[in-house]
């Protein structure tokens, strides 16, 4: 995806969900207003504050969705059940709109 469609794509959505990582970044491109759902390991390296702060700073709508796992090294993103995600998803998007 070329960096234009990237940005074409964040400006135009109303939720962004995405895992804890620099694909995260460009909600830079976001509307205010913007649900930023979030998933991110309960204990991951001290950044983990960074997309809220980013979110914040924006004036997006920022929803973390916390994954419980020993370490950020484990494959934690294997114990997320889709369906759970999705309800969560769904309902900080509603959240946002009330």
């Amino acid at each position: 995806m070329t960096v234009s469609a990237q940005v074409e794509a964040f400006s135009d959505a109303d939720v962004v969900l995405g895992v804890h990582g620099a694909g995260l970044a460009n909600v830079l491109w976001c509307r205010p207003g913007t649900c930023v759902c979030e998933i991110v390991p309960i204990n991951p390296p001290p950044i983990r504050y960074l997309f809220w702060h980013l979110s914040m700073c924006l004036g997006l709508e920022y929803h973390p969705y916390h994954l419980l796992t020993s370490s950020w090294q484990d494959s934690w993103i294997r114990g997320v059940d889709p369906g759970t995600v999705a309800a969560w998803v769904i309902s900080s998007a509603i959240r946002t709109r009330e």
